[in-house]
């Protein structure tokens, strides 16, 4: 039996429990509707989105109207959201919405507003240090998941462009990923770039992590990972919390141990990126490699 066929026929056999239900009468097809008008009332249920999953029993359509009511006072409570897709909302508004699915609408409003208050915008919130979100009165260890999770998902969305493809291809692409990992943070961090045959990104790893004007990185670490990963090419990045991506005379001396590390693994080092707020500094580019 193909698989709408099989849909139709538990539809059928499931349509006036499912309405009787949720309430609805104007959707089902009666127990003694014939065949034609059952299929009719079924292709319309399917068109008009009222029949969200089809392979399912009387028990289990009871059980999904129990859970949709539970659900109810989370999405009601977030509706401006939704309405307002195309609206501006400001960053207190914004992280309610976010808190609204840990706290109740109320409380998440006021711990906003002293979030906010403290950190002065949105991202600065996202890129905030544990232990001082902490010491903000109402916030706990499912807010600094929350917030993990939202920089996890902005990193994820700026990679899209860079998967599966040459790297050296979207320099572009690469410096808004870049802008997003590590343009803002308040501290400055080493990460690796490891690429395969093709140029493609494997992964990206923090290697290191510092203070505001320093990192200390250890170019054996930087080829043992490299190795572990058969990566054959790499880009190595960091930042510089003070805007100035201007390389050290450290920097400048980091970048030429990993290079000469790399090469005697026959791994290459194509770039040495420096970022800042609004800014990109490429050893490439700048013939420094």
């Amino acid at each position: 039996m193909l698989q709408h066929d099989r849909a139709f026929a538990e539809y059928t056999s499931v349509a006036v429990d499912s309405n009787q239900s949720a309430g609805n009468t104007n959707q089902a097809a009666a127990p003694n509707s014939s065949g034609a008008q059952k299929y009719d009332n079924f292709k319309r249920a399917r068109q008009s989105g009222s029949l969200t999953q089809i392979s399912v029993s009387r028990r289990s359509i009871s059980q999904l109207n129990v859970k949709s009511r539970d659900f109810s006072n989370l999405f009601n409570s977030n509706t401006q959201v939704y309405r307002r897709r195309n609206a501006h909302l400001s960053d207190e508004k914004i992280l309610a919405s976010l808190l609204n699915f840990i706290f109740e609408e109320k409380e998440a409003n006021e711990i906003s507003k002293r979030i906010i208050g403290c950190f002065g915008d949105f991202g600065s919130v996202v890129l905030a240090r544990e232990a001082t979100l902490l010491r903000i009165k109402g916030v706990n260890r499912e807010v600094i998941e929350l917030m993990k999770c939202v920089y996890n998902a902005t990193t994820s969305l700026a990679a899209m462009p860079i998967k599966n493809k040459s790297i050296l291809r979207g320099w572009d692409d690469l410096c808004a990923y870049l802008y997003v990992t590590h343009g803002w943070q308040k501290s400055e961090k080493f990460n690796a770039l490891f690429l395969d045959t093709k140029n493609r990104l494997i992964a990206d790893e923090e290697i290191s992590s510092g203070t505001v004007n320093h990192t200390m990185v250890y170019p054996r670490e930087v080829v043992r990972r490299a190795l572990e990963l058969e990566a054959t090419a790499m880009i190595i990045v960091h930042n510089h919390p003070s805007g100035d991506t201007r390389p050290s005379p450290h920097d400048l001396q980091t970048t030429d141990l990993i290079r000469c590390a790399l090469t005697v693994m026959g791994i290459v080092l194509h770039d040495h990126i420096i970022v800042g707020p609004g800014e990109i500094f490429s050893f490439k580019r700048h013939g420094y490699l």
